[in-house]
C-alpha cells in the first residue's frame, strides 16, 4: 500500500511539473487534503477505536 501511495504521488509531481493546469489543481488539492486529513482523524477516531475493539473481541 505504501508503494502505491508513493508511486501515485511521484506521478502527480511529474505531471505537475509538465502541465500548468494540473499543477494549479494539484496544489489546491494538496492544501485541501492537508486540511481534511487532520479533521478526518479527529472526526473518525472514536469510530476507528470502536471497530478496533470489535475486531479484537
Amino acid at each position: 500500500m505504501e508503494g502505491g501511495y508513493r508511486a501515485a504521488f511521484s506521478l502527480y509531481a511529474e505531471q505537475a511539473e509538465k502541465n500548468p493546469k494540473f499543477r494549479k489543481i494539484y496544489a489546491e488539492w494538496l492544501n485541501f487534503r492537508e486540511d481534511i486529513v487532520t479533521g478526518f482523524r479527529v472526526a473518525e477516531a472514536s469510530f476507528e477505536s470502536s471497530l478496533y475493539s470489535l475486531y479484537k473481541t
